[in-house]
């Protein structure tokens, strides 16, 4: 049975968070206070069209403000300057339990952004900090930070808190980002012989990554995804972009964009000629709202040592089951399935191929709604 793995590159790359329902807000826990107070309730403002204008020049708020919005001003670092909270009332944005909140933060240059999160209710500040700036809490009807009842969410039983996790500035991770591969973890086991020095990953375990708790139904993915030092993959996008136009329309405003390295059983999938023989690389694109991406694709270009599937000599490894589309041709085709483990929602990954002189391309596509499974064309 083959296996496929992917050679990792360590690097630190700034991230945007993903909207992140309310089962997982508490997921830093380890490094905050083992209980919070509330100091005040954060009161929100109906944002204005002139404030509309104003902070819609900023791409992250962009989404937010370009519908009806509230905001708030509030200085959780100390340093007398407020940061800006941001809080949709966009239906479109207010929806699964919840409200697109973002908040942003001025140094000497720039944005940075400091929290985003999908909150369910009114918020307070909690006297206690995180690192150095106060989170926000979810309050329940009484007025208190609100107890987690989901259960099997790991805030079950806990206070829901909203710490600001990115208050790392653009230059650190820039510099971050700019760490040599000589600092790179080197691969473990067959798949290094004859590649890059890189740490490495079975496919089958880069797929199992796209399995989320089936308690958290509502979820959006996380751009922070791979993005983790040690990661297998090599992101080539510091933070994420807009799309183009037709992507925008079709509903995947944003992306995030890199590089893996593909090998089947410890052997490369294929191989590219430049000044010398390198491995062939293969992209990874995620796409999605701001909140979080919807979509992810992983392609590799034609190759004569590529077959007309990868999922066919896997599937015994991962909970597959064939959905939809079946192409008896091995030319061109794809094939739809659905992947669901124990615990876990389900996703979807329509196989394509297309084969010529040149050798085969493959593509594998994840969506994470059975209406975007539905949506795929049967070739």
């Amino acid at each position: 049975m083959y296996k496929y793995t992917l050679l990792r590159r360590a690097t630190g790359i700034w991230i945007f968070s993903a909207l992140l329902c309310l089962a997982v807000t508490g997921a830093a826990a380890a490094q905050t206070p083992a209980q919070f107070t509330v100091d005040r309730t954060v009161k929100f403002t109906i944002g204005t069209e002139k404030e509309r204008v104003q902070w819609r020049k900023i791409p992250a708020a962009r989404e937010i403000v370009e519908s009806e919005f509230a905001y708030a001003k509030e200085d959780l670092n100390g340093d007398g300057r407020p940061e800006l909270i941001l809080l949709s009332r966009s239906p479109s944005l207010c929806r699964d339990g919840g409200c697109a909140l973002l908040v942003l933060q001025k140094p000497v240059q720039g944005i940075d952004i400091l929290l985003a999160a999908k909150v369910p209710g009114a918020l307070a500040l909690t006297r206690e900090p995180v690192d150095g700036y106060r989170a926000l809490a979810l309050l329940d009807t009484a007025g208190q930070i609100a107890i987690g009842n989901r259960i099997g969410s790991p805030l079950f039983g806990k206070q829901v808190v909203y710490p600001m996790r990115y208050h790392q500035t653009q230059a650190q991770a820039q510099a971050q980002a700019g760490s040599s591969p000589a600092e790179t973890t080197p691969a473990k086991g067959p798949s290094s012989a004859g590649v890059e020095s890189a740490a490495s990953i079975e496919m089958v375990e880069l797929i199992k990554m796209f399995m989320t708790p089936q308690q958290d139904p509502d979820a959006l993915g996380d751009w922070a995804f791979g993005a983790q030092s040690g990661s297998p993959i090599r992101w080539e996008t510091t933070g994420i972009k807009e799309t183009s136009p037709e992507e925008q329309k079709a509903g995947y405003p944003y992306f995030r964009a890199g590089k893996v390295i593909l090998t089947v059983d410890g052997k490369l999938t294929h191989q590219v000629l430049e000044k010398s023989i390198r491995p062939g690389k293969w992209a990874i694109t995620l796409s999605g709202p701001r909140g979080g991406f919807t979509r992810a694709t992983i392609s590799a270009p034609n190759s004569q040592e590529l077959g007309a599937s990868i999922l066919d000599v896997v599937k015994g490894e991962l909970p597959l089951r064939h959905y939809r589309c079946k192409t008896p041709s091995v030319s061109s085709g794809n094939k739809v399935y659905q992947v669901q483990g124990a615990g876990k929602k389900p996703f979807w990954i329509n196989e394509e191929w297309s084969c010529g002189s040149a050798g085969c391309g493959l593509t594998l596509e994840l969506v994470f709604t059975k209406k975007e499974a539905d949506r795929f064309e049967c070739f």
